[in-house]
């Protein structure tokens, strides 16, 4: 007998459209395993409301390598305008690509799109005196503003998706990095679709997470432990650029962070922890994220 599976209570929460979760259930019935209905809700309830405290944890930890383990990271990076972006509205017939138009000032009012986005332009990690390679599959990080989920996450930047901006059940909203997976998790437990036509299928459903993530279980066992940001290199990039960009007059992880003039287009330094403005016009900078030493408190001779 098929056993009916024990679900969270979850708050609803608006989801990207999937294609293949319509009105009809997946072709045959899929019994999941305890453990697989447990690790799918986990990730589920993770993708819908990873709280702020969660992710502090995270950047303390990547303190703490940068502390002991001699971590240090360096990201170039560079503020970017919504009318900058391009929009996707879905097909509108079956077979048809999706539209891409550019984002208008109006769509920007009208739609509020004003939380600041960056775009990353380069990064690179060291870590034991070595240069290491990590994928890095989110160009584009969103600060949130805390109040669509009301998770703890103001002011921390999350990664977002391919596409930035979507047209989606009449509304126009930034896309995340996790939107389609949390999707596809829905309409498994939802019986929609079957975990293992997914697994089997992976590569074709998400190819850019392969290089990363060779399979669904490891796709899985990544955002267990980081979350909405999917992979440790976003979980360094959210860090460093909170250091830079937190909420003015704030401490991020302990040291007082300055918040730069706003500017029209420019790009932000990070050296240690402490942000700093170079001036007008364009900014090219990079964000290190080796700590500095403590300097002794004293007056000065």
């Amino acid at each position: 007998m098929q056993r009916t599976p024990v679900r969270r209570n979850l708050r609803r929460h608006r989801l990207p459209q999937l294609q293949a979760a319509v009105a009809t259930p997946a072709q045959g019935p899929e019994v999941l395993s305890h453990a697989d209905m447990s690790m799918l809700e986990t990730v589920q309830e993770l993708l819908k409301f990873m709280s702020g405290d969660k992710i502090k944890e995270l950047y303390h930890a990547i303190e703490t390598r940068e502390r002991d383990e001699g971590l240090e990271i360096e990201i170039n990076v560079e503020d970017v305008l919504a009318t900058e972006l391009k929009i996707m509205y879905p097909p509108t017939g079956e077979g048809l690509p999706p539209k891409f138009l550019p984002v208008t000032p109006e769509m920007v009012s009208e739609y509020r799109l004003t939380i600041p986005i960056v775009e990353i332009k380069h990064m690179t990690v060291v870590e034991g005196g070595e240069a290491k390679q990590i994928p890095r599959f989110s160009t584009y990080f969103f600060k949130s503003s805390g109040k669509s989920r009301g998770t703890g996450t103001k002011d921390m930047w999350l990664p977002s998706g391919d596409v930035q901006i979507k047209h989606e059940l009449s509304n126009i909203r930034f896309s995340k990095l996790e939107d389609e997976i949390l999707s596809r998790v829905t309409a498994i437990l939802d019986r929609f679709e079957r975990l293992d036509k997914t697994k089997e299928n992976y590569p074709t459903l998400y190819p850019q997470f392969i290089d990363e993530f060779p399979t669904w279980d490891a796709l899985m066992q990544s955002i267990l432990k980081y979350g909405r940001f999917i992979s440790e290199t976003n979980a360094m990039i959210s860090h460093k650029l909170y250091l830079l960009h937190g909420a003015s007059g704030v401490r991020a992880e302990g040291r007082k962070v300055t918040k730069a003039k706003p500017k029209k287009k420019g790009k932000g330094t990070l050296k240690g922890s402490k942000s700093k403005s170079k001036g007008q016009g364009k900014d090219k900078g990079t964000l290190r994220g080796k700590p500095r030493s403590k300097r002794k408190k004293g007056k000065k001779k």
